[in-house]
């Protein structure tokens, strides 16, 4: 009985794949080149009572960077028609991460079920270079530099996770119902974000 309310320290290491915004959220498919790196690191910490676990969970950072058009005007159905040379677009470096604490319980002995809550805050931010203003008359010439921030308020998702047992070891694919950061300024990822973690309990 006393075996079932022992505490134990659990540490998972992997990756996370973040869901993200479609074309024309950051940058522009062809309008020119962009890189995005969505699948970072991810660790948790937590501590095990019997079933449950709760800890602190990063789920890593994704980045892009990207040249498109200023104006969504100039990006019509998927295809620049405007000031498309690079000369007239404008530099879109974005970055951000989601971190927070969850509540978990798992079911089974070998293979494992597992289901609990996810209590996030979202970070995302994007530097703009080379911006003008295009929608309010402005010309080239008046090319400004500045950053934005999506609004970054706490959330709760609800996960649901799938892995198999041995000993201390555990192998676990994690599926996060919602990781979202919208507001004025959208961020990058949004939706059913998944991790594959390795777990260790000590």
């Amino acid at each position: 009985m006393l075996e079932a309310f022992a505490l134990a320290l659990t540490i998972e290491v992997g990756a996370t794949h973040y869901a993200i915004q479609p074309d024309g959220i950051w940058r522009q498919k062809n309008t020119a080149p962009y890189t995005i790196r969505r699948n970072p690191p991810t660790i948790s910490v937590g501590v095990q009572a019997g079933r449950w676990n709760i800890g602190y969970t990063h789920l890593g950072r994704i980045e892009s960077d990207a040249l498109a058009a200023v104006s969504d005007s100039f990006y019509p159905k998927g295809r620049c028609v405007a000031y498309c040379e690079p000369q007239y677009l404008a530099r879109y470096r974005g970055a951000g991460y989601v971190h927070g604490i969850h509540a978990r319980r798992e079911w089974g002995s070998d293979w494992i079920i597992e289901a609990g809550l996810f209590a996030y805050k979202p970070k995302w931010q994007v530097q703009v270079n080379d911006w003008w203003p295009a929608d309010a008359g402005g010309t080239p010439d008046m090319r400004q530099d500045f950053i934005v921030r999506a609004d970054n308020e706490w959330a709760v998702t609800p996960t649901l996770g799938f892995g198999y047992r041995i000993g201390k070891l555990a192998a676990i694919v994690r599926v996060y119902g919602m990781v979202d950061n919208g507001g004025a300024y959208n961020s990058l990822y949004q939706g059913q974000t998944v991790t594959a973690t390795a777990s260790y309990r000590f």
